[in-house]
């Protein structure tokens, strides 16, 4: 499953609980363009991309779907992995999360 640019930006925003305010001052930008970047209306500048893969700690590959996964920074390639499957990696990522943000 490729998943759009802007729902990427969402996710991660939103796993980083962060507003789009928030990420907008972080990168130097204004919230109606993290808006418009969210709903796929509006494509970011190549040095606004890089600000946001920097400030999420994700790779430009994984932003443009070059890659389905990115953990801590470190793009995996799933591209030989049925979409079923892809989803339980991800879940299985998720859940291991959780766990390791219990006491």
């Amino acid at each position: 499953m490729t998943i759009l640019f802007g729902k990427k930006i969402k996710y991660l925003r939103e796993n980083k609980d962060i507003s789009q305010t928030k990420l907008a001052k972080m990168i130097g930008v204004t919230n109606a363009m993290i808006s418009a970047c969210e709903n796929d209306v509006r494509q970011p500048s190549i040095d606004t991309l890089a600000k946001i893969a920097n400030y999420f700690n994700v790779s430009m590959d994984y932003l443009f779907g070059k890659t389905d996964m990115n953990v801590d920074g470190v793009s995996i390639d799933v591209s030989n992995i049925s979409q079923e499957h892809r989803a339980v990696v991800y879940e299985m990522v998720e859940a291991f999360k959780q766990i390791d943000k219990k006491p």
